[in-house]
């Protein structure tokens, strides 16, 4: 069996997200915590309608490099 050594993007679920990268999962954190220190870009799809403008965030929230949906690419600001 092979051992992954690198993984170079992950894919990320979310209930919402806002444009500047940050996203509502299900509430348990495990998405934040995996991510943690990881140099992979994390790419989050959703439909448009799941971005939203703001939504409250804390400290160990992880960012989001790039959002896809359906009818735009949405590259968050550093």
């Amino acid at each position: 069996m092979r051992t992954v050594k690198k993984i170079d993007v992950i894919l990320v679920p979310a209930i919402a997200l806002t444009a500047d990268g940050y996203r509502l999962g299900y509430g348990f954190g495990y998405y934040d915590r995996y991510l943690n220190g990881k140099r992979s870009k994390n790419i989050a799809l959703s439909y448009s309608k799941q971005v939203v403008k703001a939504m409250p965030h804390d400290g160990h929230d992880i960012r989001m490099d790039c959002i896809v949906t359906e009818d735009k690419i949405i590259y968050p600001k550093s």
